[in-house]
């Protein structure tokens, strides 16, 4: 049976929050919004900064710092902001997958029914060919009677059934597939060179130099 305890779950955690989702919102908005300036003179700053001496390189380093600091303060906030919202929807989402998963296992298990209800149709049908065909000869009939066959969909006031063919495949022998059907795996030549695979067949390894910025 389907148990409905997670719906009143959901029902009872979404009163208190939907209440106040438009306020979260708001705020949501009002919790980023507030580092507008900040953002707009440290940009400002950053255009204009000259490093020409030991000094105004320093000074561009704290600047490149506070840059840094605001960058993650932003994160945190937005991270804060949309917790509410993520859990409404994270909480929505796992019970309509738990229902919709429940009805496909309702749904594939009369699949299988109709299935086998259409195949016991085809064997009667058969069956019944067979005996028309003695009966006809029985009777020293020259002529040939076609008995009914099964009907290969079946059709109601609300569903109807039908046959879908989609080609597929199965590999045998992998070393026999076509080059032009393998994809390299980029990730995993990343990984073994980061682990120090100095050489690769087909690959040139290169050393890429990218400036990293840390707060103190």
């Amino acid at each position: 049976m389907m148990d409905t305890l997670d719906t009143n779950d959901l029902l009872d955690f979404m009163k208190g929050d939907l209440e106040v989702l438009q306020d979260v919102r708001i705020e949501a908005v009002k919790t980023i919004d507030k580092h507008f300036f900040a953002i707009k003179k440290l940009g400002a700053m950053a255009d204009v900064a000259i490093i020409e001496d030991d000094e105004s390189c320093r000074d561009a380093l704290n600047l490149a710092g506070d840059i840094k600091t605001l960058y993650k303060a932003i994160e945190e906030d937005r991270k804060k902001a949309i917790e509410p919202s993520r859990k409404i929807v994270n909480m929505v989402n796992d019970v309509a997958k738990k229902y919709q998963s429940t009805l496909e296992m309702a749904e594939n298990l009369l699949k299988v029914k109709f299935a086998a209800y259409q195949l016991t149709q085809q064997t009667k049908a058969e069956e019944a060919q067979k005996q028309v065909k003695a009966l006809s000869e029985s009777l020293g009939l020259d002529i040939e009677i076609i008995a009914p066959s099964a009907s290969k969909t079946l059709s109601s006031e609300k569903a109807s059934t039908s046959t879908r063919e989609k080609l597929t495949f199965e590999i045998l022998d992998p070393e026999l597939v076509p080059d032009e059907y393998w994809v390299i795996d980029e990730k995993l030549i990343q990984s073994h060179i980061a682990m120090g695979k100095k050489d690769i067949l087909g690959v040139k390894i290169m050393t890429e130099k990218t400036m990293i910025i840390r707060r103190k």
